[in-house]
């Protein structure tokens, strides 16, 4: 495998976004940067590619200062790292390298029995327990020199054949959750055996993450955002995007972030690099956009987060406490919704110049009101039934989404 030492400064200068985001990577070399992985300051991997067959591995060891490129020989589309020394990678065809030495060198795995199409997740809990997904769930406990198919899905839809990296696999308290595009899956045996809590192809799920075995979100490659707190008996859904959501995660019991941008597999036509934040446990949701394409996955360890893009850039955030703080003070100065809860006329209040889009939904998801606006607004909601409502406000650079309770 061929290796490339990048001294940071020789590929980029670093540049200052919005605060505390800083590019802190960037390769014009590639066509695109799939998935991150942020085990701690000590060790940071990504994953990308340039054209079909020429994949690419990149690690840090210093926070993200510098960076060092490895060739994988295959188009990788999801990166694991679940120690200091282990590194596990996939791709296409079925191929995947692994590390045990933290990126230092690296090995070549066959993941049989061969899936059809691209590898677009994996996952391990530990250097020896792992998975890998295209519509069969893989399992491995022996570091991934073997593999077993545990689990098959017939998917109906075609968001699979999306290029990219998916969080579709978690950890609960004893539980083990899996979403595919047409359902949530549990575990309670460490990925032996599957059992279906919600399956509906229509939901099209991307990434999902649990505080325990009962409260969660998953995430959606239509822009939908679902909650639950009873194990997905039962969920809310709000349509948070007209474009996909990416790797929802929370980084304590109340601040989350998920990335939002266009659907994987549209080459130039993704834009909107947005990250969503909540200060809530997602109660509401409010972001600022800082790059002109997708977000594509998200990784945290305590309160520093990175980020990769479409467009070729890994993004840091050293403190995202105070950073959230900021892109929340922007986005209620900027927009203001009143009073709340509300019998009848609810008040918007816009500071943004230029065009406001309005977006009215119920807890189904359903959208119950769309509007453009220039300057303040009125909504009557007195025929409205009783309930939760989200509202969605976008500009072009900010959005938020409050929840309003309508009496």
């Amino acid at each position: 495998m061929k290796k490339h030492f990048v001294l940071l400064f020789l590929m980029i200068s670093v540049l200052q976004l919005n605060a505390q985001w800083n590019v802190v990577y960037s390769d014009t070399t590639v066509d695109y940067m799939s998935d991150i992985k942020y085990f701690n300051e000590q060790l940071i991997a990504a994953c990308g590619s340039n054209n079909f067959y020429d994949g690419r591995v990149w690690t840090s060891r210093d926070n993200g200062e510098t960076w060092v490129m490895d060739t994988a020989g295959f188009r990788n589309n999801g990166i694991s790292v679940p120690s200091l020394s282990a590194i596990y990678s996939v791709g296409c065809d079925g191929s995947g390298i692994k590390s045990v030495d933290g990126g230092l060198s690296w090995q070549s795995l066959q993941i049989v029995p061969l899936p059809t199409d691209d590898l677009t997740d994996v996952f391990f809990i530990n250097d020896s327990l792992g998975f890998a997904y295209k519509y069969k769930i893989l399992r491995t406990v022996d570091g991934g020199n073997s593999w077993s198919s545990q689990f098959g899905f017939q998917l109906s839809d075609n968001s699979e054949s999306m290029d990219g990296a998916a969080e579709r696999f978690c950890l609960g308290d004893d539980l083990l959750f899996f979403a595919s595009p047409g359902g949530i899956y549990s575990s309670p045996d460490s990925g032996l055996s599957w059992g279906p809590l919600q399956e509906d192809s229509s939901l099209s799920l991307r990434s999902i993450f649990m505080f325990n075995d009962y409260e969660g979100f998953a995430s959606s490659f239509t822009g939908s955002l679902l909650h639950t707190s009873d194990g997905w008996l039962t969920y809310e859904i709000r349509q948070i995007s007209d474009q996909g959501l990416h790797g929802v995660t929370f980084i304590n019991d109340s601040v989350g972030l998920m990335g939002a941008g266009g659907f994987y597999g549209y080459g130039d036509g993704d834009t909107c690099g947005m990250i969503l934040y909540t200060r809530d446990r997602g109660q509401n949701w409010f972001g600022e956009r800082f790059s002109d394409k997708r977000i594509c996955a998200l990784s945290c360890h305590d309160s520093t987060c990175f980020a990769v893009s479409y467009d070729r850039k890994i993004f840091r955030c050293d403190n995202l406490i105070s950073y959230v703080n900021h892109v929340e003070t922007i986005c209620n100065t900027s927009f203001q919704i009143y009073p709340n809860p509300v019998n009848n006329l609810l008040h918007l209040d816009f500071s943004d110049e230029g065009t406001i889009s309005i977006t009215i939904m119920d807890v189904k998801g359903e959208i119950v009101m769309r509007r453009n606006s220039n300057g303040s607004s009125l909504i009557d909601m007195e025929q409205m039934p009783s309930g939760i409502y989200f509202i969605c406000i976008e500009s072009e650079k900010l959005k938020t989404i409050k929840k309003v309770i309508k009496l």
